[in-house]
């Protein structure tokens, strides 16, 4: 622990210095060693006019919702585009506040909100900036409980035109909610991965395998953890795999695939 402590003193003055090797600040917590509320302005004194951190690792410490202010003034004119906001215990009024920024911020472009319980409250104020932000390529939302905020969040899919990776593993989405996601990606042209873990049967696996008939932007759909029938498994890694679907992704080809829903899973 001392040297971890040691190293973050370290990585702090290197950051204060502008260190051009100093792109990626981790000051994440790790056992007794968390940033608390107390400690946020002297550790992010450490970044006024640093040219060279992109990324900012925050996770696993106790400064809760209350420091996210000031984490936005003192990242807002740098050039930060990565924020990893881990475990953060930042709830609902957390991520309101997060949505407030998301909304105007043009510049970060990952960020990380895995299990900070963010509950429905937290899931719409988020969405509704989904649907303004145009810079967010990357959002974690892991292990955090969304509840009927899924509705919300399949909305802004529907709309949004930055996101390029979405991470909802161990999140609380029922088969209705999965399918509601699901119909709300057969517009969206920009989402390339997407990581879930729900069991898929029934009414959910033939929206999925309607949306990736449709959505040829989308070349990895995992369902790692879930009980997927193997029979739709089999069906949708046939369908990410086509050549074609990975051409017309890529900005290969100029031809979209023609739309293929497999014969068995029509309505």
């Amino acid at each position: 622990m001392e040297k971890l402590e040691r190293r973050r003193r370290d990585d702090l003055e290197k950051a204060r210095a502008n260190d051009p090797n100093m792109t990626i600040l981790n000051l994440e917590g790790v056992g007794m060693y968390k940033l608390t509320l107390d400690d946020m302005p002297r550790v992010l004194s450490a970044l006024e006019g640093n040219t060279h951190v992109t990324s900012l690792l925050l996770g696993w410490n106790n400064f809760g919702p209350t420091g996210l202010p000031l984490i936005f003034d003192a990242i807002r004119e740098l050039s930060v585009t990565t924020l990893n906001l881990q475990s953060c215990s930042l709830m609902g009024g957390g991520a309101c506040l997060l949505a407030k920024e998301l909304a105007t911020n043009t510049k970060i472009t990952n960020m990380d909100l895995y299990d900070n319980a963010i509950g429905a409250i937290g899931m719409r104020a988020l969405a509704a900036a989904l649907k303004i932000n145009t810079t967010l390529e990357e959002l974690n939302l892991q292990s955090n409980r969304i509840e009927e905020g899924v509705v919300e969040l399949a909305d802004a899919l529907a709309v949004n035109s930055s996101l390029k990776t979405l991470g909802l593993m161990g999140v609380d989405i029922d088969e209705a909610g999965l399918t509601q996601i699901a119909l709300a990606l057969e517009s969206n042209t920009t989402l390339k991965k997407i990581r879930m873990s729900h069991t898929v049967t029934g009414l959910g696996a033939n929206a999925i395998l309607h949306m990736l008939a449709c959505n040829c932007t989308l070349i990895d759909f995992s369902l790692d953890w879930s009980h997927v029938d193997a029979t739709v498994s089999a069906e949708i890694k046939r369908m990410l795999a086509d050549p074609v679907r990975a051409a017309w992704a890529s900005g290969e080809a100029d031809t979209k695939p023609a739309c293929e829903i497999p014969l068995e899973h029509r309505d």
